[in-house]
């Protein structure tokens, strides 16, 4: 009966729902940015602004999401997620509304975005993930990949709602409309499915008759000094210089070789289509195979597409080829990085943990893009850039692919339960 109660089947039969409500949650954390750019040109119109100054929104909020995400793990590992996700989601959407009083000066919209930051800090990666991973553990790298997919969702549908309701109420009232209907949509399900193992058979008031696996895990002290949990920290900083500054500037890069904008602009669309089945792919695999060796693929492989730029001949078919397989590659980053947390270090102080290495994840966002930049300023092109990322995705892929085998304690968890 142990085995059976451990199983894969047990564990989706018992919590089928949850990566699907989390998925919903996590897409909320990501609206805004994935609807930032159908903003910029009526912003940009209203206050004449630089695109440069509307952009500055992003350097604010990655440094307040840098600098209070650990603070929300500690949180989340003292009160549990749930407690966490719903205030929090309320306060991210009024957050969101709020963005539509932005006043003449760069200040106000400064501040706004500041406290977007201080509110989406609540609705970001850690908190969905520690409630999936202390419930699935046979199929917990499936689950993880279910819930990493609601960011491709807001990849697809965000921007066009957002062109919508801004044709039809301006980009004031756009902003307040879709923070309405993130709320309708997703706090209610949130509020009546989002539990966490520490709450099942408590908050929902339902029978315990099938156990609960216990939380167990290093403490945050022992953690941290662990060349494991330094070696993660690294590989992350690593990969996300190059990732986001490839995303950020992937369209000018396929532009810069000889494809018009809306050539490129369409080969960049598939990265959101690769971008799924990458997901899905990396969380099959690592409920199946050494999380260490599918993260070393997942970390080294974008060296591979930076390669391919690099040789880029201007071909729109070459452009959907590379799209599509660095979609595969932005697919599974944050996956394997969730996954390898709970795994190595167990989950009583995840949320703290997988915290500090999203809040690196927001330095590195401040850093890439605008390295890739300014490399691009001084020489004209791309390459140096793309030469420079290569060492850094392999460096990632290295250090992941050193992290050695799971703790004994959590590959048999389900066991003990």
């Amino acid at each position: 009966m142990a085995r059976l109660e451990g199983s894969a089947a047990d564990e989706w039969r018992r919590g089928w729902s949850l990566p699907i409500v989390a998925a919903l949650g996590y897409g909320l954390g990501n609206v805004f940015g994935h609807s930032f750019g159908v903003f910029v040109q009526p912003i940009e119109r209203e206050f004449g602004w630089t695109r440069g100054e509307i952009s500055s929104a992003f350097t604010v909020i990655s440094l307040v999401l840098a600098l209070f995400l650990p603070l929300v793990g500690r949180l989340i590992d003292r009160l549990g997620p749930r407690r966490i996700a719903i205030p929090g989601a309320i306060a991210y959407c009024c957050a969101i509304a709020a963005l539509g009083l932005t006043g003449p000066s760069l200040l106000s919209w400064w501040g706004l975005w500041a406290l977007v930051g201080i509110a989406a800090v609540t609705v970001q990666a850690p908190v969905w993930t520690s409630a999936v991973s202390s419930r699935f553990n046979r199929s917990r790298g499936t689950a993880l990949a279910i819930t990493f997919c609601g960011g491709a969702i807001t990849t697809t549908f965000l921007p066009i709602l957002g062109m919508y309701l801004i044709a039809e109420l301006g980009w004031r009232g756009a902003y307040a409309a879709m923070a309405a209907i993130c709320a309708v949509v997703v706090i209610p399900l949130v509020a009546l499915a989002f539990y966490d193992a520490r709450d099942v058979g408590e908050s929902t008031g339902r029978s315990r008759a099938a156990p609960v696996r216990q939380i167990t895990g290093e403490e945050i002290r022992t953690a941290l000094r662990s060349r494991r949990f330094v070696r993660l920290a690294v590989a992350s900083f690593c990969l996300m210089i190059g990732i986001t500054a490839l995303l950020i500037h992937f369209v000018p890069i396929l532009s810069s070789v000889g494809l018009t904008t809306a050539q490129a602009a369409g080969a960049a669309s598939l990265i959101g289509i690769g971008s799924l089945l990458g997901r899905l792919l990396c969380g099959y695999l690592l409920d199946r195979i050494s999380g260490s060796l599918v993260g070393a693929v997942a970390f080294g492989l974008p060296a591979a597409v930076a390669g391919a730029l690099m040789l880029f001949d201007g071909g729109l078919g070459g452009a959907m080829a590379i799209a599509f397989l660095f979609g595969m590659c932005v697919g599974g980053e944050v996956d394997v990085l969730a996954y390898l947390t709970g795994r190595h270090f167990g989950l009583t102080s995840y949320g703290t943990l997988f915290g500090i290495l999203v809040a690196i994840q927001n330095l590195a966002y401040a850093i890439g893009p605008p390295l890739a930049g300014i490399l691009y300023d001084r020489t004209g092109g791309y390459d140096l850039f793309l030469a420079v990322a290569i060492p850094l995705f392999l460096t990632a892929a290295l250090l992941v692919a050193l992290l050695g085998p799971y703790p004994e304690a959590e590959e048999h968890q389900a066991e003990a339960a």
